[in-house]
């Protein structure tokens, strides 16, 4: 777990974690999480168990400081003209 974070580190990249419950992805998480600076690294953690598909791509949008469209398609293409600008 930590070599992927490390690689995620390293290439300033958004990631998505997953394991069977139970392998300590959320302990790995916050541990990886308390030894960045946090004034490099925007950190955020959304536990897509617990809230629906179109909640995540909500919560998603606010962490970006993208403004939430309708529907899930209109946030993503939101996301991509915004990483491209």
């Amino acid at each position: 777990m930590q070599e992927r974070l490390e690689y995620l580190k390293r290439v300033r990249g958004i990631g998505v974690f997953t394991a069977r419950p139970g392998m300590g992805k959320t302990y790995a998480l916050r541990c990886f999480m308390k030894g960045l600076n946090p004034n490099q690294y925007q950190t955020a953690y959304i536990c897509l168990s617990t809230i629906s598909v179109s909640e995540f791509y909500r919560q998603l949008c606010d962490i970006l400081r993208l403004e939430a469209c309708g529907s899930k398609t209109g946030r993503i293409l939101e996301m991509d003209f915004s990483a491209e600008s």
